[in-house]
């Protein structure tokens, strides 16, 4: 016996803390920890933090949770330990969903009303320089007004409604929410790219929370954020949207056969005459032909020549090959975000790049940047800031917006067969700029495929949406933001 105590040797013991976070680093709370062969265990609080007294230097630890796999860690007299956890993979017959309401996120079992959550990978399914147009056929409830009577109605801007119409005269729009912030900007300012998840609230159950605003519904949109413990991470994103060409042949419209042959009836029983008796307002191709014919000016022969020559023309095929192409779209974003224990950080930007059919175009740029700052636990500061810079030129005239003789014409020709622009007499009559200024003065006609470049419109826009905020825990269950 006293041999054997002789080979006996003391173990140290040492005091143990320690922090648990998973595979993005964030941590982990509720996970036990336990001394191997011991009854002795512990549970990692809010952020993951553990502690352990009088623990033997070679003792092994276990850690266990619902949400990972098992893991065994053999202390090795170390007293700081930082461990990471593999995430379980199960599958649940119910999947909790945090419904948003701009001002908490809450579980849907304690949501009231009606609401639709739409999240980014969802959102992502579509394309779009709208944020919101990414919504249709995603969203139930949610109307796209296209081509309705209140489409582009000054009460309504969006061209959406949410459950019907709350009013009949009043604002039509619903409640757009930023980040938990009323936002009154242009929508089209907010890059896609850049929203995680969009709650849509559509019964009077929003009304408690945003008032009377919220009659039309509640658009709560919350844009990507950095994480605590994350390293840094950098996504892109590219997209290329090819639009095919306005379809002019769906247009249902006279022949210009037929429309010659009605404008040839009422210049015969007069309808034009105070028009070509005044002599400077503009006439139809049609019609100044028949007006010299009955001067004496042109041949029968020549008139009925230049008639059918008109009859032939389908002004839609003129816009098809010289004013209308394919629209493309180029979207480019790029998003650096992360974290450390006491701040998380987003810094991202966003380039757009149109150029439509008419020959429009749109430059868009946005910026964003999200920073957190945690100097201690109980106190969070937060500083969001959004700036988008967006310039717009205007295009080409569309078809049904050039009117020769101020009349819908569907048989004037946009330039010759070399193709050669052409003047369209569309106000003043091409008799009286023959004879104006006796040959002094520049030329007044008017030309659809050349006028367009000294007519343009250009509009700029700089828009700063930005916030700053803290939240202090007072409780568990109490914090308080400002």
């Amino acid at each position: 016996a006293s041999a054997n105590n002789t080979g006996k040797q003391s173990i140290p013991f040492i005091d143990i803390t320690g922090r648990v976070v998973n595979e993005n680093k964030d941590a982990v709370p509720g996970v036990t920890v336990t001394i191997k062969n011991t009854t002795r265990s512990t549970t990692t609080n809010t952020d993951g933090e553990f502690s352990l007294s009088s623990v033997e230097t070679n003792a092994v630890l276990v850690f266990t949770h619902i949400a990972i796999e098992p893991f065994e860690v053999n202390v090795n007299g170390r007293a700081v330990l930082e461990i990471a956890l593999k995430t379980k993979v199960i599958e649940l017959s119910n999947v909790t969903v945090t419904v948003s309401t701009g001002y908490e996120d809450i579980p849907k079992e304690r949501a009231t009303g009606s609401f639709t959550k739409v999240d980014n990978k969802k959102l992502n399914q579509q394309v779009g320089t709208n944020i919101l147009k990414r919504l249709d056929g995603v969203a139930s409830s949610v109307l796209f007004n296209v081509d309705k009577d209140n489409y582009r109605n000054a009460q309504n801007k969006t061209g959406i409604t949410v459950r019907g119409l709350s009013t009949i005269n009043g604002p039509l729009d619903p409640l757009i929410v930023l980040n938990g912030f009323i936002y009154e900007g242009n929508i089209d300012n907010i890059n896609p790219n850049d929203i995680e998840s969009i709650t849509i609230l559509k019964d009077a159950a929003a009304a408690s929370i945003w008032g009377a605003r919220a009659g039309n519904g509640v658009i709560v949109i919350n844009t990507k954020k950095g994480r605590y413990n994350q390293k840094l991470q950098v996504s892109g994103n590219v997209n290329m949207i090819v639009h095919e060409k306005t379809d002019l042949s769906y247009l249902r419209q006279m022949s210009s056969a037929d429309y010659i042959d009605v404008e040839q009836f009422l210049f015969n029983e007069g309808f034009f005459n105070s028009r070509i008796e005044f002599g400077r307002e503009s006439l139809t191709p049609a019609v100044a032909v028949f007006a010299q014919r009955r001067n004496g000016l042109i041949s029968a022969a020549d008139s009925a020549a230049q008639i059918n020559a008109m009859k032939a023309i389908d002004s839609r095929d003129e816009y098809n090959k010289y004013v209308y192409r394919k629209a493309l779209v180029q979207q480019y974003s790029v998003n650096m975000s992360g974290g450390g224990s006491n701040n998380t950080y987003l810094f991202a930007v966003g380039y757009d790049r149109s150029n439509g059919e008419l020959r429009e175009e749109i430059n868009k740029l946005n910026i964003r940047v999200e920073n957190t700052f945690r100097p201690i636990k109980p106190l969070q500061l937060n500083l969001s800031v959004y700036y988008t810079n967006s310039k717009a030129n205007s295009g080409m005239p569309g078809y049904g917006s050039v009117r020769p003789g101020e009349r819908q014409v569907p048989y004037f020709r946009l330039a010759d067969d070399a193709g050669n622009p052409l003047p369209v007499s569309t106000s003043i009559s091409d008799a009286f700029i023959d004879t104006a200024g006796g040959g002094r003065l520049l030329d007044w006609r008017y030309y659809p495929l050349l006028n367009y470049k000294q007519n343009r419109t250009s509009a700029r826009l700089d828009e700063l949406f930005a916030s700053i905020g803290a939240r202090i825990n007072i409780l568990p269950s109490l914090s308080l933001n400002l």
